[in-house]
């Protein structure tokens, strides 16, 4: 029985390879067509809003001051929160110009000077000075009459306060860049 199997499975295995033809028809393949694609265009960058609170409804006021210019005496500020939000609606403030010998020849801590103020509130109809907000949280103050001063012998220092209904800026005294 051994025999027989073993003959018919040569068999088989024989009468499977009989064949001498290696041809095989080739798959013709349709190229592919894609369609060009649209260039994407630019997407212009959008402001993030910025967010602000107006002075009134702050509950902290934080003074920045940039520059003071030389020729008008123009206050350049940014008035903001405790939460770095703008501060927006400024109306009510002081300002002083304070004019001190650059040499303190005198034995007080505060030696002589001059100063001039400048003011408005809500209850004020004459406002003396000019507050604009020239962008969000951004001021500038011209005072309607500048203050004398020499850069060569005195020099300038600046308070600024900020009145709002729940806050107002920290009283100090700057020394700005005169620009």
């Amino acid at each position: 029985m051994r025999k027989l199997l073993i003959t018919a499975s040569l068999a088989l295995l024989l009468s499977a390879c009989g064949s001498d033809d290696n041809t095989v028809d080739p798959v013709v393949v349709d190229p592919v067509v894609v369609d060009p694609v649209d260039p994407v265009d630019p997407v212009d960058p959008v402001d993030p809003v910025i967010a602000s609170v107006t002075l009134d409804q702050a509950n902290s006021v934080n003074l920045g001051v940039s520059s003071v210019d030389a020729g008008s005496y123009t206050i350049s500020f940014t008035l903001t929160d405790d939460d770095k939000l703008a501060i927006t609606d400024a109306s009510s403030f002081e300002v002083m110009y304070l004019v001190m010998p650059k040499v303190n020849t005198a034995s007080f801590s505060m030696p002589y000077h001059t100063s001039t103020k400048f003011s408005c509130d809500v209850d004020e109809s004459d406002c003396t000075g000019t507050l604009v907000e020239v962008d969000t949280g951004s001021y500038t103050f011209t005072p309607s009459d500048k203050p004398v001063f020499d850069k060569d012998t005195q020099t300038l220092k600046v308070s600024l306060t900020v009145f709002g209904a729940l806050a107002q800026t920290k009283p100090e005294i700057i020394v700005p860049e005169m620009g």
